[in-house]
C-alpha cells in the first residue's frame, strides 16, 4: 500500500499529501523570488507566480491567501535559507571571531552565489516606501541579525580576541549596516565585484577589530 509500480518492476513510494504540498509551496515560493528580484513586486502577479512555477493562479492564492500574505511568506522563507546555510557552516562550533568573520564572509557568498537572496532586499526597500505594513516584518529579522553579531563580539570580547573597548552594539549594527548596503549596491549595479568587495570587508574588519588568523 501507498507504492506505484515502475514499469521495470521497482516499487516507489507514493508522495504524501503533506510532501506533495510542501513541493507545490517550494515551486512557489522560488518563483516569486526569481519574479521579485528581476522585476520588482509591482509586477509579480499571483497569475505570473503560478505560470513560473507551473501552478494555477487559484493555487497561490489558496496558499498564501493575499499578496501580502505571500511577501510575509517569502521573506520568512528567505531568511530560514539563510539560517540554514549558517547551519551547515557550523559558524557556532567556530571561536566567537571567527564566528562573526564567518557570518560576514557568508552574507558575501549567498549574495554572490544565490541572486535571489536579492528579492529580500527588493522587498525591503518596498517596505520603507509601497508596502510599509511590512516594516515590522524586517524589523524583526533585523534585531536577530543585530542581536547574534552582538553575541559573536561580546563572547569574543570575553575571550580576550577582541579588545572591551569595542562598542560591541554599535559594531553589530555597523557590520548590519554594510551588509545592507552592499546588498543594494549590487541591486543597482549588478555588474558590481561583490566577491571583491567580500575579500575587503573580511579583511578590513581582521584589522578594525584587532582579529588575527588562526
Amino acid at each position: 500500500m501507498g507504492m506505484n509500480s515502475r514499469p521495470n518492476g521497482l516499487m516507489t513510494r507514493r508522495q504524501t499529501q503533506a510532501e506533495r504540498k510542501a513541493m507545490s509551496e517550494r515551486r512557489l515560493l522560488d518563483a516569486a523570488a526569481d519574479l521579485v528580484a528581476s522585476s520588482g513586486i509591482a509586477a509579480t502577479t499571483f497569475e505570473k507566480i503560478g505560470e513560473r512555477a507551473g501552478c494555477s493562479r487559484g493555487l497561490v492564492s489558496q496558499r498564501f491567501g493575499s499578496k501580502d500574505g505571500l511577501i510575509a511568506a517569502l521573506v520568512t522563507d528567505l531568511r530560514e535559507q539563510f539560517e540554514q546555510e549558517i547551519s551547515e557552516r557550523q559558524l557556532d562550533e567556530l571561536s566567537p571571531h571567527e564566528a562573526l568573520i564567518g557570518f560576514v564572509d557568508l552574507y558575501f557568498s549567498a549574495l554572490w552565489q544565490h541572486p535571489t537572496q536579492s528579492a529580500y532586499h527588493v522587498l525591503l526597500a518596498e517596505s520603507i516606501s509601497a508596502q510599509p505594513q511590512l516594516r515590522p516584518l524586517f524589523a524583526e529579522v533585523h534585531d536577530t541579525v543585530r542581536d547574534q553579531l552582538r553575541d559573536f563580539v561580546e563572547r569574543a570580547q570575553k575571550e580576550g580576541s577582541i579588545p572591551s573597548s569595542v562598542d560591541a552594539d554599535a559594531t553589530a549594527l555597523s557590520i548590519g549596516a554594510l551588509l545592507l548596503g552592499m546588498t543594494i549596491q549590487s541591486i543597482v549595479n549588478p555588474t558590481t565585484d561583490i566577491d571583491r568587495v567580500r575579500c575587503n570587508a573580511v579583511t578590513t574588519l581582521r584589522g578594525a577589530l584587532q582579529m588575527v588568523d588562526v
